[in-house]
């Protein structure tokens, strides 16, 4: 009994405890969005898609002009699609 008697009158004296925010709560959802738009666009920012070439079927007309390596990488390749 004697543990709970602090909390007791605290209760009864109605004790209230109020941490004010340092702004307006849509303030902080604010910043958020911005903060998620700029991660956004500095990730952006760095994908290599503006160095990758364009994905198309004729990027290497002529097979034979590939180096070894990559012409084995491709002829393994496209065995295992079973082309």
């Amino acid at each position: 009994m004697l543990q709970s008697t602090p909390l007791i009158q605290a209760a009864e004296e109605g004790a209230h405890i109020v941490n004010e925010l340092p702004v307006h709560p849509a303030w902080f959802g604010i910043g958020a969005f911005l903060l998620f738009i700029a991660m956004f666009l500095a990730t952006w920012a760095f994908s290599p898609r503006s160095t990758m070439p364009e994905a198309t079927d004729h990027h290497h007309a002529d097979p034979a002009a590939l180096p070894a390596d990559e012409a084995h990488a491709v002829a393994a390749y496209e065995a295992k699609r079973g082309h």
